[in-house]
């Protein structure tokens, strides 16, 4: 079953009847999609923007499980915002930094083709989960400093607002804070992005750390960080520290610590979790 068969199926109950399209923004290794989701809307509605980015090891556990995001992503279009989920690059592939460079062009083709796809490209977040928040992150920090040039040169990869769900966020650090994984190994899902094992190119991971961007006198978007103080993969303390990291620079972030959740539990999809998120994307989205 596809994206556009899932949303549709669980939307038979709900009001919003939701408009699944899917356009190529990139062709990588080949090409790739952002699916978008949205309210049936008349031609010419200035909605806000999501773009969503499902988090699968970097590729390490396999392609991206579109369907898994599925249920978030008809939450949002609910509440009046138009969700693009976006492929990207996955690391057996191509090593970083291709997965940033297709989300940072995401993000241009979105703003690029706003008018089309009716939406406002002043009104435009991201919202990732595991790898994917990781990417999500880096829109929010390289993206400010339009890192990773694209083939869409008169945009920028900016956003208005990041929310991140349990993102590595310094790969360098994670063995040291407690994880079922060895983040060091050849065989890691963090060694695979980066194309070699990450203690052996630290140079290379310090680049596909979003803290790394982390610049006095730079104005980033608000950050939303959800994270399980349980998780088994991606430890707690990846972000904290990014938050610190915002707060030292007295940028807006709020981390929300899930007690007793674990790596994308059930916790993640309570309706109270959901409706936090939705009303930090009206704040700053609006």
């Amino acid at each position: 079953m596809d994206l556009e068969t899932t949303v549709l199926a669980m939307s038979e109950l709900k009001p919003t009847v939701p408009v699944v399209t899917s356009e190529v923004y990139r062709v990588a290794k080949r090409p790739l999609r952002i699916h978008f989701v949205r309210p049936a809307v008349p031609t010419g509605a200035d909605y806000p923007c999501v773009l969503f980015i499902q988090g699968c090891a970097f590729g390490a556990a396999g392609p991206q499980n579109l369907l898994q995001s599925a249920p978030q992503i008809l939450y949002l279009v609910e509440q009046g915002f138009v969700v693009g989920s976006v492929e990207h690059t996955y690391s057996y592939e191509a090593p970083f930094p291709a997965a940033v460079q297709d989300v940072f062009e995401a993000v241009r083709y979105v703003k690029k083709h706003a008018q089309r796809l009716a939406v406002n490209c002043a009104r435009i977040g991201v919202w990732g989960a595991s790898s994917g928040g990781n990417l999500a992150a880096m829109i929010g920090t390289a993206g400010m400093l339009n890192e990773f040039p694209g083939n869409i040169e008169d945009e920028d990869p900016s956003v208005r607002a990041v929310v991140d769900w349990f993102g590595p966020t310094d790969f360098l650090r994670m063995n040291e804070q407690g994880s079922q994984q060895d983040h060091d190994s050849p065989d890691s899902p963090e060694s695979r992005y980066i194309g070699a094992p990450i203690q052996q190119v630290p140079e290379k991971a310090l680049k596909a750390n979003p803290i790394t961007y982390l610049k006095p006198g730079v104005d980033y978007p608000s950050f939303l960080i959800m994270h399980g103080d349980q998780d088994p993969l991606v430890p707690y303390g990846q972000s904290v520290l990014l938050y610190n990291a915002l707060r030292q620079l007295g940028q807006d972030a709020t981390l929300i610590r899930l007690v007793n959740e674990g790596h994308g539990t059930p916790g993640f999809s309570d309706e109270r979790i959901l409706r936090l998120i939705v009303d930090f994307f009206r704040r700053h989205l609006a």
